[in-house]
């Protein structure tokens, strides 16, 4: 909307979508709605799937009203309203690193329908000589693009489909185009040296927090992943939390009696019976055997010694005193660590081969009732305490201290914008 911000003058780019567009699609009598409301914006009509629906339309508009305003830049940045962007660390790249000629259009790539573009929370860079060579072709690109906007899923899509016309595709400069915040973020190899320029569907809080984090900072050195996860993460880092979702998902053990209960999505990650481990043969059993899978990765348990053990209590004190022995003094063991992270639910064990912090399970909400529905309702809502009561995650936390201290300070590497596979 045309409006002013904390001093700043924002520019609506839907007044200029095409007219029959605007008539045939509802989403537009909401935009009129929220045009026509004289309160404070908060307090006017607001309609999520509308509003998103508009987002289609905005992109392409978005970059023609740029160039319109600032013409001839090298570059164009474009974020979104919860887009957080590290400065210093995107500056820096555009200005000595990025090659205008050679990777024009670059972000964090997502792949949909046959169409891979630019995710719009992440941000994404345009070189102006790509935005000219658009609108040569296209004067008054809205006529062209709102029409093929309307059977898109994103705006990003439009955007792609314009710059495949001029011979330019979309390049990943992930993980430095980034679509996850501080807690979020998984952090590995690839999500440890690496510049970060955005961070995406931050919260008011959270950008806060990030940005008092940038001010007093005392080292000048860019922003890498590490940074991140040494202040936001590292404090948080406990063996297991309930209610609690640390995004553990990538290898996951099913109980038996859960085969046929469990997502098709968790099954297809499952690992085959054939190829556990003694250690793995147990993970669906509880949170405790689940967390071993992590700790024993890499160590070389015997079957027959592990269950002359009885007791859970022995079994772990047998794992852990192997770790210690190997990790004494095997480095590449410490480094080449591939399970950091695991899950547990209904018998489900999942695991990670990065770390993050996650989320809070959210409990579910409880309408009012009236006395009658009460004592019917009473032992659903138990049930539903106690599904999210079963939810467990936790953190080989040895394992991640031992892995970050190895890595120990590193130089930034830079990544080069490569064509989406």
């Amino acid at each position: 909307m045309e409006q002013d911000i904390a001093g700043h003058h924002t520019h609506d780019v839907l007044d200029r979508v095409d007219e029959l567009v605007k008539l045939v699609n509802k989403e537009f009598l909401f935009y009129e709605d929220q045009k026509d409301c004289p309160g404070p914006r908060e307090q006017c009509p607001d309609n999520a799937l509308m509003a998103s629906e508009l987002e289609k339309y905005m992109t392409v508009n978005m970059v023609a009203r740029a160039w319109e305003l600032r013409p001839r830049r090298d570059w164009y940045v474009f974020i979104e309203d919860d887009t957080y962007v590290i400065w210093p660390s995107l500056i820096h790249w555009l200005r000595k690193k990025a090659k205008r000629n050679q990777d024009p259009y670059v972000g964090s790539v997502v792949m949909l329908n046959g169409y891979a573009f630019a995710h719009g929370s992440s941000g994404f860079a345009l070189s102006g000589a790509l935005i000219e060579r658009m609108l040569q072709k296209h004067p008054n690109p809205t006529g062209r693009y709102d029409k093929l906007a309307r059977k898109m899923v994103f705006g990003g899509m439009a955007l792609a489909k314009a710059m495949e016309e001029v011979g330019e595709g979309v390049k990943q400069a992930h993980p430095m185009f980034n679509g996850e915040k501080p807690s979020t973020a998984p952090y590995s190899q690839m999500h440890w040296c690496q510049p970060v320029f955005t961070m995406a569907t931050m919260t008011p809080e959270e950008i806060s927090s990030v940005w008092e984090f940038e001010k007093s900072r005392n080292d000048t050195s860019l922003l890498q992943y590490r940074h991140l996860y040494h202040q936001f993460v590292e404090p948080h880092m406990v063996y297991f939390r309930k209610k609690w979702d640390n995004l553990s998902s990538d290898t996951c053990y099913i109980g038996p009696d859960d085969q046929s209960s469990a997502p098709e999505s968790v099954k297809s990650k499952q690992k085959e019976e054939s190829q556990k481990n003694i250690i793995e043969k147990y993970a669906h059993r509880s949170a405790a055997t689940c967390a071993r899978v992590c700790e024993a990765e890499g160590l070389d348990i015997s079957a027959a010694e592990f269950k002359s053990l009885t007791t859970q209590v022995d079994r772990g004190q047998f794992v852990r005193q192997k770790y210690e022995q190997k990790a004494k003094h095997d480095t590449l063991f410490k480094l080449n660590r591939r399970c950091f992270q695991w899950k547990y639910e209904d018998g489900v064990c999942c695991t990670s081969p990065h770390f993050r912090l996650g989320n809070p399970i959210p409990p579910k909400e409880k309408k009012e009732r009236d006395s009658n529905e009460k004592e019917d309702k009473e032992e659903e809502d138990e049930e539903d305490e106690e599904n999210e009561d079963a939810v467990v995650s936790g953190w080989f936390v040895k394992g991640i201290s031992d892995w970050v201290n190895t890595m120990g300070d590193c130089a930034l590497e830079w990544k080069d914008p490569v064509v989406p596979k």
